[in-house]
């Protein structure tokens, strides 16, 4: 069965002081697709102004809106696991190895492990143009004790798992905390194929 991309667009309002780039990471949650915004409505620079004299049909004024596109969704029925989960370059304890000239690869469920593992270890909003990327998990040392703190950790890193499309459920996730060590266990079931059992010490 061939793909099937679904697209369309959003009305979205221009708020007082916004850059293309304040929307693009607002909307899309990617600043770098500013320009994908300003494409759209026929923007030129300065694109949007606070005052009524620069405005025209390629100036937006603030309070106006904009256009911008809505996420492309691809149907499809592809069960090959190195298209449904993705190839990418692999991490071993963090470093990259290569061999015969070339980075090494991973691919299928050892690829969405490792890629699991590295938003729970990534803090939330660390990387500018993905602010939706990355995990709470830290926010709890030292500022919560007792129980509270490891079903409080657990509840981060099941909120960052699930915003990964290629995951369907969480099964079980739990987080002990020991000092500033956080360890998490989790079990999450992807959209194809058997459940994936992951672990990571932060």
């Amino acid at each position: 069965m061939a793909d099937r991309v679904l697209s369309g667009y959003r009305v979205v309002p221009i708020q007082h002081g916004d850059t293309l780039r304040d929307i693009a990471a607002r909307e899309l949650s990617d600043a770098s697709r500013w320009s994908d915004i300003a494409d759209i409505n026929g923007l030129l620079p300065p694109y949007l102004t606070g005052d009524s004299s620069l405005a025209s049909e390629t100036v937006k004024l603030y309070g106006q809106s904009l256009i911008v596109p809505a996420s492309s969704i691809v149907a499809s029925a592809v069960t090959d696991a190195n298209r449904v989960f993705g190839v990418d370059i692999m991490l071993t304890a963090g470093q990259l190895t290569a061999a015969n000239g070339d980075f090494d690869l991973v691919g299928g469920q050892p690829n969405l492990k490792q890629a699991l593992i590295n938003r729970v270890v990534t803090d939330l909003r660390e990387l500018i143009f993905h602010l939706p990327y990355g995990c709470d998990i830290r926010r709890v040392v030292g500022s919560v004790s007792g129980p509270a703190a490891g079903l409080l950790a657990a509840r981060y890193v099941k909120s960052a798992i699930l915003l990964d499309p290629r995951i369907d459920k969480v099964l079980s996730c739990s987080a002990t905390i020991n000092g500033d060590i956080i360890t998490v266990l989790a079990k999450v079931q992807p959209v194809t194929g058997v459940a994936v059992d992951f672990s990571v010490e932060i």
